[in-house]
């Protein structure tokens, strides 16, 4: 799905009644592309949301330690979240368990620290990443919305959310409803087979498949 289908769904959907379709129509290319600029918005944000209840991406990276050091900072502009933490013989460590000692902790999202490293040893993390952001452009249908078909409707819902969450205080009422259908079309999408990862893989099975194991 492009940017321009999701355009075409929700201006006679959730936003019909909005303000933003009539700027598409407009005789002015700058309130066009202004309107297709804060729709593309609303579907970013759309995007980042559902990336992180439906874990739709999953990447790796890795870590070489060094001896004395214990904080290892991570350097990734998409990280939502670490899920695993592995050595090279891919077993998994746990993550900040006080009750073991090998335990990786995290004092922050994106900080792992490492007890007793040894030098040279390599770890391998596997994290939750948020998508690209989608950039205006002329062609819009060379813009894809990188979710399944099965979260389409949750996404459409999330648009209407941030369109009326922009509105008056008089339209608190609406943004609770359409928040409360967005949170319906997820559930429903649970219940149609959507999961925590995009194609059902253990973490130990990617690293494997990507050949660190």
């Amino acid at each position: 799905m492009t940017v321009n289908d999701v355009i075409e769904y929700v201006k006679y959907s959730e936003l019909a009644n909005f303000g933003i379709i009539k700027n598409l129509s407009s005789d002015y290319p700058i309130e066009i592309k202004d309107a297709e600029k804060a729709i593309i918005s609303y579907i970013n944000l759309g995007l980042i949301e559902l990336y992180k209840r439906f874990n739709l991406r999953t990447e790796e990276t890795t870590v070489t330690m060094r001896a004395n050091t214990t904080i290892y900072p991570l350097s990734i502009p998409t990280l939502n979240f670490i899920e695993g933490v592995y050595n090279e013989k891919g077993e998994e460590y746990s993550l900040n368990d006080e009750n073991d000692a090998l335990s990786i902790l995290m004092p922050s999202y994106n900080t792992i620290q490492v007890p007793n490293p040894s030098d040279g040893d390599v770890l391998f993390i596997v994290y939750s990443a948020s998508p690209d952001t989608l950039i205006w452009n002329e062609d819009l249908n060379s813009l894809t919305v990188p979710i399944p078909p099965v979260l389409y409707e949750a996404l459409f819902k999330y648009i209407g959310y941030r369109a009326v969450t922009g509105m008056t205080k008089d339209a608190q009422t609406d943004v609770q409803i359409y928040y409360t259908m967005f949170e319906g079309s997820c559930n429903k999408a649970i219940s149609l087979g959507a999961a925590a990862t995009d194609d059902g893989l253990t973490s130990a099975k990617k690293l494997e498949w990507k050949g660190f194991i």
